[in-house]
């Protein structure tokens, strides 16, 4: 059996993991992985890390840790990334497809309140037209 840590290893560092891993029993690999976990609870604001591990990998977890070292992330609540991706088809079937509000709503399994969606891309429209005069302003 394969007991490789990373999928596809893209340091030496993680060939050498595999490697190690590669050579160990299956109950070897999983006290060391227990291993992990525990000097990961370690610091209490790190469990989050823990879960992140457990839920994308090996791979994924160093990808997403080299991306983010030394900074503070924040994540959206799931709510804030419902909302944001029914703005988004809103956005979508209103301002590029032209659809009327009564077909946005025959369309979208859900209900969602005209009102406040076209409030909200009027929004938009602005922070987009604010964000673009920002960037062709800077480059004259």
């Amino acid at each position: 059996m394969n007991n490789s840590l990373f999928d596809n290893p893209e340091t030496v560092f993680e060939e050498q993991i595999n490697e190690l891993f590669s050579e160990a029993a299956n109950d070897d690999s999983n006290v060391i992985l227990e291993a992990l976990t525990i000097i990961l609870y370690q610091n209490q604001k790190n469990t989050d890390l823990v879960e992140l591990y457990k839920l994308i990998g090996m791979d994924g977890f160093v990808k997403v840790i080299s991306l983010f070292e030394d900074r503070t992330v924040k994540f959206p609540s799931s709510g804030e990334v419902k909302e944001s991706l029914i703005l988004a088809l809103c956005y979508y079937y209103r301002e590029i497809k032209g659809l009327s509000w009564p077909e946005i709503r025959a369309k979208l399994p859900f209900e969602i309140s005209p009102h406040s969606y076209g409030i909200r891309i009027k929004s938009l429209n602005r922070f987009v037209r604010k964000k673009l005069e920002q960037l062709f302003g800077e480059g004259q």
